[in-house]
């Protein structure tokens, strides 16, 4: 638990990826505890940072920029507890899920985070589904592009997700035809307070459903 990665670059990374697989920067097996700080996550590929059961990872001041995979371009942690604090994720993209962090099942905090320019056939920003918890404070999504035509959404909680935005800013997003900025599906629920949604493009569809 002591472990920490600090102060690096890390870029060109590759690691193979899918729904349930990746970690092109840092991969952290079943049980990891690892802290990582101020570090750059560059152009890796198959997910920059990913967490296994029972990892968890404390993710402060750290950078994600351009990364890609088929989940989780950014981070993605299944069956981790996760704690992220004052990063950035930018333009990096998924094919499939969670163009920024994608979660399964754990507990995740996401404080002071920037999502900007992240692309994902759904969850744009972030793709969290089957039993995850997330508190969501102070963070601004900006810019990101949902491109599914059927199940577009820049925030996707799907399977008994139970999630709470406080305070963040929703802003220039876009979905395709019929897509959501926000969207919850089977026994998921959502709460937002003091969060403001501008100029987002949700063509013929809703902002939060």
């Amino acid at each position: 638990p002591a472990s920490k990665l600090k102060n690096i670059g890390i870029t060109g990374g590759w690691m193979h990826s899918d729904y349930y697989s990746g970690g092109g920067g840092v991969h952290c097996g079943d049980g990891c505890g690892l802290t990582i700080e101020g570090c750059v996550f560059f152009e890796n590929d198959g997910s920059a940072i990913y967490g296994r059961s029972g990892s968890e990872l404390v993710i402060r001041d750290c950078r994600f920029i351009g990364n890609k995979a088929i989940s989780g371009a950014g981070a993605s942690c299944i069956g981790a507890q996760c704690y992220f604090e004052r990063c950035e994720f930018r333009l990096n993209q998924a094919k499939s899920h969670g163009g920024g962090i994608r979660m399964q099942a754990g507990n995740v905090e996401i404080l002071d985070c920037d999502f900007i320019d992240n692309t994902a056939a759904c969850g744009a920003a972030f793709d969290m589904i089957y039993g995850v918890h997330p508190t969501i404070r102070r963070c601004l999504i900006e810019g990101n592009t949902a491109t599914d035509s059927y199940w577009s959404a820049i925030v996707n909680l799907h399977g008994m997700v139970d999630a709470e935005f406080l305070d963040c800013t929703f802003a220039n997003n876009v979905t395709s035809h019929g897509g959501w900025v926000i969207v919850t599906s089977k026994s998921s629920h959502g709460s937002l307070r003091g969060c403001t949604f501008w100029g987002n493009s949700v063509p013929n569809g809703v902002i939060v459903k």
